[in-house]
């Protein structure tokens, strides 16, 4: 309960920060639902502003982030307190630890939310996606929630921490069930 309680406080100071970035103008596009439950939300990801847009969405999600992003001051620091889940890629040990943390999440009724891409594109094409968000949610039954943002790319381009001027908008679609698939 603590964790979600500072979760959504750090996501607030995240809309909070954008709402007060002059640069930015950050929206969420059409209709929302209130609540979500347990499902395995994924994005595309085009900036490191994805997350201080994403996070205008009005549910407490868990993020599934890579590990370094844990030793930023503040931010990462705000993460670990909300009970974000840390992983290093391409290390198998690593990946199934935070894909069981994900279960348990998501077995409390918590949702997750990863990039299947990976990492962030360098154009506003996607990348080729990673199963692993997939085989997460079938695995437990949970329905893929997708959410689309778009707008993001200049706004902290990729390699660079300087900001610049974005309009930009995160979509939320509709909850794709995955119970009776397999993985294959």
């Amino acid at each position: 309960q603590k964790k979600m309680l500072s979760g959504r406080i750090f996501r607030l100071a995240a809309v909070v920060s954008a709402k007060l970035n002059p640069l930015w103008q950050f929206s969420v596009f059409g209709k929302v639902p209130r609540k979500i439950g347990a499902a395995v939300v994924i994005s595309n990801h085009c900036s490191n502003s994805d997350a201080f847009l994403i996070s205008h969405l009005p549910w407490e999600m868990k993020w599934v982030a890579k590990r370094s992003l844990f030793k930023i001051p503040i931010v990462g620091w705000s993460m670990w307190l909300s009970g974000d889940i840390a992983m290093k890629r391409q290390e198998k040990k690593s990946i199934e630890e935070a894909m069981n943390v994900c279960k348990a999440y998501l077995s409390q009724g918590v949702p997750v939310i990863l990039f299947p891409e990976g990492t962030r594109s360098k154009t506003d094409e996607m990348l080729p996606f990673k199963d692993g968000a997939f085989r997460l949610a079938i695995e437990t039954g949970v329905p893929i929630l997708p959410i689309a943002v778009a707008g993001t790319l200049e706004a902290l381009p990729k390699n660079n921490w300087r900001f610049n001027q974005a309009s930009a908008m995160v979509a939320v679609g509709e909850h794709i069930a995955t119970s009776g698939m397999t993985i294959e």
